[in-house]
């Protein structure tokens, strides 16, 4: 019998994973509880600044381990969005041990 493989590459987290992190994140950047995060609204609808974006959004390709050719939430605005999009991104990372963390194409 066939042991079970994904598509998936090892290590790189779901977007469920991916979700709650930037709801931390955001959360913790805000000093607010994560309770109060909702992921189907808009980042910017919690009033974050240009820093808390920068340090968010750093954070979050710093554990991914790749760079957004761009401002991701400009075209993934809600954390819903920009979970499902890093997860997209995250599994097309190459996963042969390579060191350097390519820009991705926005």
């Amino acid at each position: 019998m066939k042991p079970h493989t994904s598509s998936k590459p090892q290590n790189s987290p779901d977007v469920a994973e991916i979700r709650d992190w930037i709801a931390r994140q955001v959360a913790t950047e805000l000093q607010i509880s994560p309770e109060k995060i909702r992921v189907d609204q808009t980042v910017q609808s919690y009033g974050v600044d240009s820093m808390q974006v920068v340090t968010v959004i750093a954070g979050l390709e710093d554990w991914l381990g790749f760079r957004f050719g761009s401002n991701p939430l400009e075209d993934h605005a809600t954390i819903e969005a920009l979970a499902e999009e890093s997860a997209r991104l995250a599994a097309l990372k190459p996963s042969s041990g390579d060191r350097e963390s390519p820009r991705l194409p926005p």
